[in-house]
């Protein structure tokens, strides 16, 4: 078992002093130039590389170029691209290959867009970092950054970051918190579980041999995340078969996901999806296929020794041969428990397919067939919360959808699909989970749109997604 150290985080801040992108690098080295048009700033996007020509449309979908300059240092190209996404300076470099080398942006505080029936007052918290510049690679996952609220109450978003005042303003984090590192995003810390001064957090992925036992990895602390210990986590599932692991580049095998929640008697009932052996029908739209694999289901896995090791519950929904549609199966999904004590989850099924619920009645060993909640679209990474009050609230990402015939956007969707998500919040009044109000909380742009929330207050969420954060006052329970 190996502790995680704070040390990690120390050298991903960067003073004030470095205002943006553009003046972190303006000291030009002696051994590096750079290479820009004859106005002095934008290089013609005809005189890049096919793969750069390509990277640099998708990243700049809903967003304004500042800037675009080869950069040629100690005999390696690379090429700088400056933008700016809803007000602030996002900036990449880009390798001739056309992947993203290195991000570098402010943290991003989310503008606000208009209120709603619900949502009565959305703005962006401020930004008391002092200018400061978290500068990382792809790799240590901002476009999709996690959030976790610890035993003392402050809210950590991806590991530097943090609100301490209920979302009113933003902070850098110090040596002395909690030693997150950069691991609190999807691909690491996704499923995360805080009570009392307890703290347990696990990996997405886990790989299965053969008979079902399959190793991850988990996080836990029992000192208030003083100290945070790393340490393998089993789930024991032969009933999964022999599960496809996939190989480089493919999502196959299985995930936690999100939820995990205390049960009666102090168990552990965790979300799941994947595909087991049997699960191997292929999906159908070029979307959905480089989604992942095979079309996924939805499953519940139990623990009763703290997460060391659990076991297969129950299947919640899984995708049924011979329906041909443009689904992903049933894969990211949240689960809360609603007041009268059944347990509701709230599922995605595909970029461009309705989320679906199910309800148990049973703690988990059973499930309602999945159905569409009125109000409910697309949407990605759900995050269910149930507030004080009772209501519900969904946080969750929508990708643009077509404006015309799905068939002829398929044919197209390789030079001219629309990758641009926005930011979504629902609210279910009645805090049953069948009738939703959605509101846009953030509009189209180049984000992931992963969100997490967090009742700070009676009535206000602070909203979080990659690097950005709102908080939001809601209009009271009628």
């Amino acid at each position: 078992m190996k502790l995680l150290k704070s040390s990690s985080i120390v050298s991903i801040l960067l003073s004030l002093s470095l205002l943006s992108f553009g003046t972190v690098r303006a000291q030009q080295k002696p051994n590096e130039s750079k290479e820009k048009d004859e106005g002095g700033k934008i290089l013609d996007m005809n005189k890049l590389p096919a793969a750069v020509q390509r990277t640099v449309r998708e990243q700049t979908k809903g967003a304004t170029i500042r800037g675009l300059a080869k950069e040629v240092e100690n005999g390696k190209t690379q090429y700088e691209l400056e933008t700016k996404v809803n007000g602030h300076n996002r900036d990449l470099l880009i390798d001739p290959a056309g992947k993203v080398l290195e991000l570098v942006c402010l943290a991003m505080l989310g503008g606000a867009i208009g209120n709603s029936a619900e949502i009565q007052e959305n703005r962006p918290i401020r930004d008391q970092t002092a200018g400061q510049i978290t500068r990382i690679t792809p790799a240590d996952g901002p476009r999709y950054a996690r959030s976790v609220r610890a035993p003392d109450g402050a809210i950590y978003i991806l590991g530097p970051l943090k609100t301490i005042d209920g979302g009113k303003s933003l902070v850098a984090s110090e040596e002395s918190d909690p030693p997150w590192g950069t691991a609190l995003r999807e691909s690491a810390m996704n499923s995360l579980l805080v009570r009392d001064n307890q703290f347990l957090a696990i990996r997405n992925k886990v790989t299965c041999a053969t008979g079902g036992d399959c190793v991850g990895k988990m996080w836990h602390s029992e000192d208030g995340c003083r100290t945070i210990r790393e340490g393998d986590t089993h789930v024991l599932i032969p009933e999964a078969g022999k599960v496809d692991n996939g190989g480089p580049g493919e999502w196959a095998g299985l995930f936690f996901h999100r939820s995990i929640l205390e049960m009666p008697g102090g168990s552990l009932l965790a979300a799941m999806y994947g595909n087991f052996e049997q699960d191997t029908i292929t999906p159908t739209n070029p979307r959905s296929k480089s989604e992942t694999k095979h079309k996924l289901r939805a499953f519940v896995v139990r623990s009763v020794d703290n997460g060391k090791t659990w076991r297969y519950l129950a299947t919640i929904a899984t995708p049924q041969a011979g329906v041909v549609d443009d689904t992903e199966g049933f894969n990211e999904w949240s689960m809360v428990r609603l007041e009268d004590g059944r347990l509701l989850a709230v599922i995605r099924t595909g970029h461009y397919t309705p989320m679906v619920a199910s309800w148990s009645s049973d703690e988990g060993k059973t499930w309602s067939p999945p159905s569409m909640p009125r109000g409910l679209g697309p949407g990605a990474d759900p995050h269910l919360l149930k507030l004080r009050d009772g209501r519900l609230a969904l946080a969750y990402g929508e990708i643009v959808q077509p404006s015309g015939p799905k068939e002829q956007y398929w044919k197209d969707y390789a030079t001219k699909g629309d990758h641009r998500r926005r930011c979504r919040l629902a609210i279910c009044p009645d805090g049953m989970g069948q009738n939703w109000t959605a509101s846009t909380v953030a509009d189209y742009a180049p984000r992931s749109a992963y969100s997490t929330i967090f009742e700070v207050e009676p009535n206000v969420l602070v909203y979080q997604a990659d690097l950005e954060v709102w908080r939001i006052e809601l209009a009271r329970r009628k």
